[in-house]
Formats: C-alpha cells, structure tokens, sequence
C-alpha cells in the first residue's frame, strides 16, 4: 500500500505504508490502512452490519446524510442567490432615487421656462394696442 502525502503545493511524493507508520496515525485512519494493509482474515476483525437489519439503518443513515448534504448545498446556493438578488435591488433602487432626481429637475425647469413664457406673452399684451 502507497500513501501519497503533499511535498509541494503542485507535486506529491509517495510514501510507503508500513505497520510502524500505521500504529502513528488517528484511529479512523489506522484500521482502514490496516485492514487494506493486511486484509480481512489476517487476525484483524473485519468490520461491517452483522444483519440485515444493521445493514438497513446503515442504508437509512446513509440516505439520510446525502439528504442533509443536498439540504446544506441548496441552503447555500440559495443564500447566494438572495445575497445577489439583495445587491441588484439594490442597484436598481439607487437607479430609481437618480431618476426621480432628475425627474425632479426636469419638472423643475419645465415650470421655469412656462413662467418665463407666460412673463413674456403678457408683456406681449401690454405692448399691443
């Protein structure tokens, strides 16, 4: 059995796995490198459901963890989607506030030019006899 372990950031250099290196690592680790280093059979407990009934929770559990982790992606993706939905809304409500501005102004510029049109046309009536 070969253990790949990082030597730099891109390359790997391999390492051979022996029983001194296995008795070093965590216990999860070590009875799975044990078990693919000696194999079942070799004075080592081969672990597993011992019914079909253990077999089926483990099925359970199983499903039950892919449904999980399908909940926390789609939870994740939709807080995402409501992050950048957030921004745009955003966006388009400081879009709006710079057209009601101008909006405002055009108003604004449009009433000036009617008072100056309606000062000029009743200077136009004063003058004519």
């Amino acid at each position: 059995m070969v253990e790949r372990t990082p030597q730099k950031a891109s390359s790997f250099q391999l390492k051979r796995v022996t029983p001194e290196r296995i008795r070093h690592m965590p216990e999860e680790q070590k009875e799975q490198k044990e078990q693919n280093l000696f194999g079942p059979g070799n004075g080592q407990k081969q672990k597993g459901p011992q019914n079909g009934e253990e077999a089926k929770e483990l099925e359970t559990l199983k499903n039950l963890e892919m449904q999980i982790s399908g909940a926390i992606d789609k939870i994740r993706l939709l807080k995402d989607t409501k992050s950048s939905l957030e921004r745009r809304v955003s966006e388009l409500e400081s879009i709006i506030d710079k057209k009601n501005e101008e909006l405002l102004r055009v108003t604004s510029e449009k009433n000036n030019i009617k008072d100056q049109i309606e000062g000029l046309l009743n200077e136009l009536q004063n003058i004519e006899p």
